[in-house]
């Protein structure tokens, strides 16, 4: 019979052909599963980005003037009036308002 089989006399009498060659050959393979698997999520995410670059490139209007931090800033500062004119209001503490709904409660 083992004239007949080699494979069955490798693999009775020795362990590495038993254990470790499907060992290997799995952790091969799931490496390679794995790296395909992982391409596939990075391709799916780059077309994805590329479809929307194209619809915001679409949205863009050719005659819109370029942004200009400065200008937005002047912009802005003459919009307020009256920043200057506010009263500084301490925010009661939780602990003051439970004391305080307490000595309304009590007395």
């Amino acid at each position: 019979m083992s004239r007949l089989n080699p494979l069955r006399y490798l693999n009775s009498k020795s362990s590495v052909v038993r254990l470790g060659l499907p060992f290997a050959a799995m952790m091969v393979l799931g490496s390679m599963g794995l790296a395909h698997l992982a391409q596939a999520r990075y391709d799916y995410h780059d077309q994805k980005t590329k479809l929307l670059a194209k619809k915001e490139v679409l949205k863009l209007d050719a005659n819109r003037k370029p942004f200009n931090v400065q200008e937005e800033y002047w912009k802005l500062a003459s919009k307020k009036k009256d920043w200057d004119d506010w009263d500084m209001v301490r925010v009661p503490r939780p602990e003051e308002q439970e004391n305080a709904a307490v000595m309304k409660a009590g007395g």
